[in-house]
């Protein structure tokens, strides 16, 4: 699994894939009553964006790739995913507001979002102080710059290409024959 900060091209590689992760939205509509009617009509207003939510541990004690996880670089990295960056000229685009994220899980996901919780846990410590082992909670959340549809879903799912939707009728775009 991988993240990626959209403004400056960095990406994390996380140590361990979450063992468990939530994914939510939730369509909304609106409740209209009408006078002497025995219920409430329901008129679609909008889907809210979709959530995944998990925790991701870090451990600089186990051995990785020929030494040990950069558990603090990590940290730093997710942690300035919630900020907004000082020298930008997307600063002024965005109106300050913190990078957009790239949540890559090969086969699953591959979603445009933005860092919307994060709380972290240190539950080893070294002699001098440095964490060793560390636990984040992370909920993202997609953001889009056009309408989703049911056809686009129902063709790619959680892995989303950006750019223009595809054509659900076209077969050599959505991976029919």
């Amino acid at each position: 699994m991988h993240l990626g900060n959209l403004d400056t091209g960095e990406t994390l590689e996380v140590q361990y894939n979450p063992t468990e992760l939530k994914e939510a939205f939730e369509p909304v509509y609106n409740r209209l009553a009408i006078v002497g009617m025995s219920h409430e009509l329901l008129q679609y207003a909008n889907t809210k964006n979709f959530l995944v939510e998990f925790m991701l541990k870090f451990d600089a004690v186990t051995r990785y790739r020929g030494g040990t996880y950069p558990l603090d670089d990590a940290r730093k990295f997710i942690m300035a995913l919630g900020y907004s960056r000082r020298s930008s000229a997307n600063a002024l685009l965005s109106n300050g507001a913190p990078s957009s994220v790239v949540f890559m899980w090969p086969n699953l996901y591959s979603l445009t979002c933005k860092l919307t919780s994060f709380a972290g846990e240190h539950t080893t410590f070294a002699q001098d102080g440095r964490s060793l082992r560390y636990t984040v909670h992370l909920k993202l959340e997609e953001v889009r710059d056009m309408r989703l549809w049911s056809e686009d879903v129902a063709v790619q799912g959680t892995i989303r290409a950006p750019g223009v939707p595809i054509d659900p009728y076209d077969s050599t775009q959505n991976g029919g024959g």
